[in-house]
């Protein structure tokens, strides 16, 4: 299968909008006339203790720079890469920012979920490609929403996201509504510290 199969239209879901979606272009001087200007947020403070803020960012590069200016120069910017869009974008945007976050549970809300592996796969080059660091989250232990068990798929998925060489995996719903968000988080960290360890061993 050759990457271009991966993005055909025709292979798109049916989503309102999906299949019109062109191409993000690198408009460093064009702003989305009917998307207002972005307000004045003061940095954020110290106290907080915030090392990373994770956005949507839009094409533009003067709206890229007010996010940049809002949330200070100490903290980490990071791209949500939730949509193809997002994906088919990422040699413009890493440049602009500090890291990527392959959001795996929206992203397959715009292809179909046997493109997902290589979506992430393609993604974590891009990231190695531009000496930029990726994280990847969610759906690394939905079974553990309601068991205290991960599946031998959920280790194998977490260890091929370690060997990818992904800097940070994120839990979401297994935290936020899961019935064991803390032997969820426990499970995580040794799966991924093992993997590590093998992978450096």
């Amino acid at each position: 299968m050759e990457d271009k199969d991966v993005l055909d239209k025709e292979d798109m879901p049916d989503t309102p909008g999906v299949q019109d979606v062109p191409g993000v272009q690198d408009t460093p001087d064009l702003i989305d006339p009917k998307i207002p200007p972005l307000p004045e947020i003061p940095p954020l403070p110290e106290s907080l203790g915030v090392t990373h803020v994770a956005v949507t960012l839009p094409p533009g590069k003067r709206e890229q720079k007010a996010i940049r200016a809002a949330i200070g120069p100490d903290i980490q910017l990071l791209a949500k890469v939730r949509t193809i869009q997002d994906f088919e974008s990422l040699p413009a945007i890493l440049p602009e920012v500090d890291g990527i976050v392959i959001m795996r549970s929206p992203l397959s809300g715009d292809v179909r979920r046997y493109h997902l592996p290589w979506l992430q796969a393609k993604a974590a080059q891009t990231a190695h490609a531009h000496e930029k660091p990726f994280i990847i989250a969610s759906e690394l232990l939905t079974s553990m929403h309601a068991k205290t068990t991960p599946t031998a798929a959920e280790l194998s998925d977490i260890y091929q996201a370690v060997s990818q060489g992904a800097a940070g995996l994120l839990l979401t719903r297994e935290t936020a509504i899961g019935k064991y968000p803390k032997l969820a988080l426990e499970t995580l960290r040794r799966a991924a510290a093992t993997a590590l360890d093998r992978e450096q061993g």
